[in-house]
């Protein structure tokens, strides 16, 4: 499999350089991975993010990073990145690596069959460490998505998602969402064209650094998705 990682990177100075690090030394080590690049999408840090991964580029060149350009939101990063991509599958996956990169192993025995590979905590098998509160809020989140969208999955807004490259390139294309709720716009596009896809279960681990503001993204999440709802004819 030839793979393009695309990690959006919001202020993630003191994460970004250990998980760079830690996806090169996967890929390196998996035969089932061949060619592969790693596509940072500086979202308009103002910490040290873009000068930590240009510090990475002059040794490794594997990484890649956008041109620098103003903050416009996660949902924009990611497409940003399927576009610069150049290889058969895009894995999207957040730079704090909740979700190990070794959970990978996971999709690449089921990349054949599906179009599309979405991780999730909310599984009998998923293995999640992360408080009361944000359970709650995610639970919350993902019962009122299912009403209103009919998405039936159990959890569409982990940050770790398997494409056909093929098939990112098609459902980002007009995208209409920039911020944390792109996942819901992606799935229903996807549930709309019949493309394949699958749940997997994963481990997943709350890292502190995360720039989710959890009530604040919740309830521009929910607007969103409600806004999905009201366009879904033009999606």
């Amino acid at each position: 499999m030839d793979l393009s990682i695309v990690i959006p990177c919001y202020n993630e100075s003191k994460v970004v350089g250990g998980s760079i690090r830690k996806i090169d030394n996967y890929l390196k080590s998996n035969k089932k991975i061949g060619k592969y690049e790693i596509i940072c999408i500086d979202d308009g840090s103002t910490d040290k993010t873009r000068a930590i991964i240009s510090e990475l580029i002059k040794s490794n060149k594997k990484v890649i990073v956008n041109k620098k350009r103003k903050n416009k939101g996660k949902g924009y990063s990611v497409r940003e990145g399927v576009y610069l991509s150049k290889y058969s599958y895009i894995l999207f996956t957040d730079a704090d690596l909740s979700t190990p990169i070794s959970e990978l192993d996971k999709f690449i025995s089921k990349n054949k069959e599906y179009d599309l590979l979405i991780a999730s905590r909310n599984l009998n098998a998923s293995r999640v460490k992360r408080s009361f509160i944000r359970l709650f809020i995610s639970k919350t989140f993902t019962l009122l998505n299912k009403l209103i969208t009919s998405l039936n999955y159990s959890d569409t807004q982990c940050g770790f998602k398997l494409f056909k490259r093929d098939v990112a390139l098609d459902l980002f294309k007009d995208q209409k969402i920039n911020g944390f709720a792109f996942d819901v716009e992606i799935l229903m596009k996807a549930k709309i064209k019949k493309y394949n896809v699958l749940e997997i279960p994963v481990i997943w681990n709350h890292n502190n650094h995360s720039k989710v503001l959890i009530l604040k993204d919740s309830f521009k999440m929910l607007f969103d998705i409600v806004r999905l709802r009201i366009i879904k004819n033009d999606l």
